[in-house]
């Protein structure tokens, strides 16, 4: 799988991993536990099983662009995945449109036109008891917009980053 993920700038990015550090702090579940190239805060647009070899996603249209933050948001049914909803415009979603234009219908229906819920994640695998304590810790961001600046490709069965400036 593929998936296509827009960047933060520099002080969003800090921003998100100080909500993860405090977070693992509390000794919740965070996304500062999990080590590696592809752990970064993001926005993933869209997730596909093929990529196309001379596919080159330089430049996005609408790129840098400022999104307000939502609400802390919950996703799943028995363990939760905590995360800071992305307010909708139409000139995110032609961001996301020009992304997934070039690489054709989602592998997954979470990514499809109508259902694609943009976020930042927080935390993951958070058990119902823990949740309260995590939502109050997740309240410290006190960040109204991020900007989006780039995209990269996370190849999840090679579990490779690319960048596209």
């Amino acid at each position: 799988m593929y998936y296509v993920e827009a960047l933060l700038d520099d002080s969003g990015d800090r921003a998100i991993r100080a909500v993860w550090k405090a977070l693992s702090v509390a000794g919740l579940p965070s996304q500062q536990d999990h080590g590696g190239e592809s752990n970064r805060p993001h926005v993933t647009l869209t997730v596909v099983t093929d990529w196309p070899d001379d596919l080159d996603l330089s430049p996005v249209g609408g790129l840098p662009l400022t999104v307000p933050l939502g609400p802390v948001s919950i996703f799943g049914p028995r363990r939760f995945t905590l995360v800071r909803s992305l307010v909708v415009s139409e000139s995110l979603l032609a961001v996301r449109r020009d992304v997934a234009g070039r690489l054709g219908p989602p592998a997954s229906s979470f990514y499809a036109d109508g259902r694609w819920v943009p976020h930042l994640t927080l935390t993951s695998r958070l058990q119902p008891d823990r949740l309260g304590a995590a939502i109050e810790v997740s309240a410290d961001l006190v960040l109204d917009s991020v900007e989006l600046t780039s995209v990269r490709r996370w190849d999840s069965d090679a579990r490779v980053v690319s960048a596209f400036p």
